[in-house]
């Protein structure tokens, strides 16, 4: 969602399943700093090693876009 694309695309299948299995992913630099520490916590290929929801809920990209839509949304 913040790239704007997939993060796993191949038109080889192998391909494909091998990078998701693995979590090869290519972080474009376009994208902020705190949001590419938290996508790097979640595309993690061992579950157990992933952030957890309320480590994500209390990262700093997390809150800054919350206050961002309260304060449009009150």
């Amino acid at each position: 969602m913040i790239c704007g694309y997939l993060p796993f695309e191949d038109n080889d299948k192998v391909i494909l399943f091998s990078n998701i299995l693995k979590c090869r992913i290519h972080y474009t630099k376009h994208i902020g700093e705190l949001s590419l520490d938290l996508k790097k916590k979640i595309m993690v290929s061992e579950p157990n090693n992933r952030i957890t929801l309320t480590l994500i809920k209390n990262h700093p990209f997390y809150l800054k876009g919350k206050f961002l839509f309260n304060q449009r949304h009150p």
